[in-house]
């Protein structure tokens, strides 16, 4: 599930479902508060994870083509590309089964089985969770420097990979910027952190791994 920024609920299970907050249009459609409605752009696949980026664009994957996809809220320029309000773009993932193309176009790339994605605001980062490749890819929507890697906007990044992690089950980014991740293996909260500095009571590199709990660090 995800919350966009005027409070509706967004529920993944087959389409991409809107639990309409307060009456207003949403997506390009009419809402009534209280009622659930259906995103037609992403309702022809099977949706398995959901969330929502600072421009208010949807992101969501898909396991039926291994593509996370984005209608956009509007009309602007998400992830190296142009969007037009209401029309669905693929943001990441080439429809084939696999994990493949780091450092390419994001669309480029194989994915596996991201269960889970999250964004940040600062630079729109979207965050794949891949379980069965173990390992955390990053498609920045702007173009910098983020977890002590040099990145472009829409290409795709490995920032945790197995060794640090396995089976990630849920992703999520803290107000640092730094991506938290459920592991299914260890069952530790690990953090990868976006920049130097002190987190969670511990010193953190940039880019590197850490297990909330102080007990192993990659």
């Amino acid at each position: 599930m995800a919350i966009d920024h005027a409070g509706n609920v967004l529920v993944a299970a087959g389409t991409v479902r809107v639990i309409a907050a307060k009456t207003g249009t949403f997506y390009g459609q009419r809402m009534r508060a209280g009622d659930i409605y259906s995103l037609p752009a992403l309702s022809a696949a099977s949706q398995v994870s959901v969330a929502v980026d600072n421009a208010g664009n949807v992101l969501a994957y898909s396991s039926s083509n291994f593509v996370v996809s984005m209608p956009a809220e509007r009309s602007g320029r998400f992830y190296g590309k142009h969007a037009v309000a209401g029309h669905a773009y693929p943001i990441a993932g080439n429809g084939r089964l696999g994990d493949s193309d780091d450092g390419g176009p994001a669309t480029s790339a194989e994915l596996s089985l991201p269960d889970a994605i999250a964004t940040s605001g600062p630079g729109d980062l979207t965050a794949v969770a891949d379980q069965t490749a173990n390992v955390v890819r990053l498609v920045p929507g702007v173009s910098g420097v983020y977890f002590g890697q040099k990145m472009r906007a829409g290409y795709i990044y490995t920032i945790a990979s197995g060794g640090a992690l396995y089976f990630p089950l849920a992703v999520t980014f803290d107000p640092a910027g730094n991506v938290l991740v459920q592991d299914g293996v260890s069952h530790l909260v690990l953090v990868v952190a976006n920049k130097t500095g002190t987190y969670y009571g511990q010193r953190m590199t940039a880019g590197h791994t850490y297990a909330l709990t102080g007990a192993a660090a990659y």
